[in-house]
């Protein structure tokens, strides 16, 4: 029979550690009575997290404004986030958020 090649170790993986995938949040987008829903979301370790992802989303917006235009009609946007489960955990207003655009 075939022998693994020395220096090499054949290990399988826990199951539990298969099992540990971080939690999913939407980044789902609001202007006013639109909702723009974010498909794919982000992997963040906690609600902690994906507040400060965010935030540098936000402030990644705010510090471009050749790319996405107007400030100023940013501040009526907000994030509402939500989990896997599709339940609101979290809404950021984009507007007093430290973009100093008023």
């Amino acid at each position: 029979m075939g022998s693994v090649p020395s220096g090499l170790a054949t290990r399988q993986a826990a199951p539990e550690a298969l099992v540990c995938a971080m939690p999913r949040y939407f980044l789902n987008l609001r202007d006013r009575g639109t909702l723009i829903e974010d498909p794919e979301g982000d992997e963040a370790q906690d609600i902690a997290e994906i507040l400060r992802i965010a935030q540098a989303t936000i402030d990644d917006i705010f510090g471009r404004p050749e790319t996405y235009g107007d400030m100023r009609r940013w501040n009526r946007f907000s994030f509402e986030i939500t989990d896997e489960a599709g339940e609101l955990v979290l809404t950021v207003p984009f507007a007093g958020n430290g973009n100093g655009v008023g």
